[in-house]
């Protein structure tokens, strides 16, 4: 029962954060698309003066999309409950005069935590944490 419940919530977290930022999703979604149709088209006129010209120019498309995914999430950032969760338990933890750095820190290593008895790698839950 308490997966359906977790599905459930992934799924309706899902649709509210579409509801209210699909102007944005949508203006980044087809920046992104227009920009990797053009990449590609250069790609391959560029291939045809040199091969390796080519190559390069079609590794930009590869970085277009990752960007527009990074560009998308950023958008959603505000709205994401576990951000805000992890933005508060860092500002707590968070005590020297660089505290947005740390911030940034804290959430980039905040999935992964050292298990202090073993020294091992484990899996943090934010969903339960707190």
């Amino acid at each position: 029962m308490r997966m359906l419940r977790d599905i459930s919530g992934f799924i309706t977290l899902a649709a509210r954060l579409l509801w209210h930022f699909w102007p944005h999703l949508l203006l980044t979604g087809i920046v992104g698309l227009i920009a990797r149709e053009l990449l590609l088209q250069g790609a391959v006129r560029a291939g045809f003066y040199a091969p390796l010209a080519g190559m390069i120019v079609l590794s930009l498309v590869v970085l277009v999309k990752l960007l527009v995914v990074v560009v998308m999430l950023n958008c959603l950032r505000p709205a994401l409950p576990a951000l805000a969760k992890l933005r508060g338990s860092a500002a707590s933890v968070s005590t020297d005069g660089d505290g947005r750095r740390a911030d940034r820190l804290f959430v980039l290593t905040a999935a992964v935590s050292r298990d202090p008895s073993t020294g091992a790698l484990r899996y943090c839950n934010l969903a339960t944490s707190g």
